[in-house]
């Protein structure tokens, strides 16, 4: 139940970048910058991979004082990754209502950081 909060952080970031194409062409700039954007969201939410990796060693391992710190981690870093999601937002203001950037963003964020994108992914359902 502790998770609950983090999880839905994590759906709500998803949210930010996951949209239907509308099938707009994007021009090389915005390949570009859909690349781009999905490293920095890649470096914003790197975090989040290396605490779910050891959420899932320390419930294998039932290790619940491990679970009480790395939860305690998870709530730490969240206004940091906001602060940085934030960030990216204004960064990338010209692309904010391109629904086809997005989608093109999300597709390269599913490259660069798989890990974190199936954890979204998985939030998000």
């Amino acid at each position: 139940m502790k998770y609950i909060i983090p999880l839905l952080f994590l759906a709500f970031l998803f949210v930010q970048c996951n949209t239907s194409s509308s099938g707009n062409k994007l021009s090389k700039k915005a390949v570009k910058n859909s690349k781009l954007a999905a490293k920095d969201l890649c470096a914003c939410t790197a975090k989040l991979g290396d605490l779910f990796e050891r959420i899932n060693t320390a419930n294998k391992a039932n290790d619940s004082k491990a679970l009480e710190q790395i939860s305690k981690e998870l709530f730490e870093v969240q206004p940091e990754i906001a602060a940085c999601v934030e960030t990216l937002d204004k960064k990338y203001v010209d692309y904010n209502d391109d629904e086809a950037f997005k989608k093109r963003m999300e597709e390269e964020f599913s490259k660069a950081c798989p890990e974190v994108y199936q954890l979204m992914s998985d939030a998000d359902n």
